[in-house]
């Protein structure tokens, strides 16, 4: 009774045309195979769970990363900011000084005078646009005047590489490391570095 149990209960009894060694022996090989057939089930199990908790890890790394991405993306923004300010600030100096330099010509040269205030209010202008403007704003605005005005834009760049050439060169800093004559100081075979 506990045999025929055991048969039906591995499924099948055995054949004439099995091995001698695959032959069932009872209630041993029934409880392998189903010790077997137990082990595949936890391991399917356990490689699922695995995945799900890879996955859930996936999701918090991606999280943290476009969390990171987006408070490095705030901040470059903030300093983009302040650093437009500051050069808004800068170019309502130079402004000043161009207003400056046309009350001069007042008296001896009016009509130049003219022009000269007209040329202040045109970068008082424009550092107001660099004030209400974004980056992303500002250099919209220079990509399309390059396109429009190409020949423009390609002197405008020469002139301002010129003027920021001579105000680099006019600083403390530039003229303490390189002497007045604009070079950097010449060395004596023989002298110290």
């Amino acid at each position: 009774m506990v045999s025929a149990a055991s048969d039906s209960f591995a499924g099948a009894s055995p054949s004439q045309s099995d091995p001698p060694d695959s032959r069932s022996t009872g209630p041993r090989n029934s409880s392998e195979d189903l010790l077997n057939r137990a082990s595949e089930a936890a391991s399917a199990v356990k490689e699922r769970v695995r995945n799900l908790a890879g996955d859930e890890i996936v999701d918090q790394a991606s999280d943290a990363v476009l969390e990171l991405k987006d408070r490095v993306s705030d901040q470059v923004n903030d300093l983009a900011d302040e650093q437009l300010q500051r050069g808004a600030a800068g170019i309502d100096s130079v402004a000043q000084a161009v207003h400056g330099a046309a009350k001069d010509f007042e008296k001896s040269l009016p009509q130049a005078a003219g022009l000269i205030h007209h040329a202040a209010d045109q970068i008082e202008r424009a550092s107001t646009v660099v004030r209400d403007s974004s980056l992303e704003d500002i250099v919209t605005m220079v990509d399309d005047f390059a396109r429009r005005q190409p020949v423009a834009f390609f002197g405008a760049s020469v002139l301002a590489g010129f003027v920021l050439t001579r105000f680099i060169k006019s600083s403390a800093g530039y003229r303490e490391t390189h002497g007045d004559s604009g070079f950097p100081p010449r060395r004596v075979a023989g002298e110290g570095v």
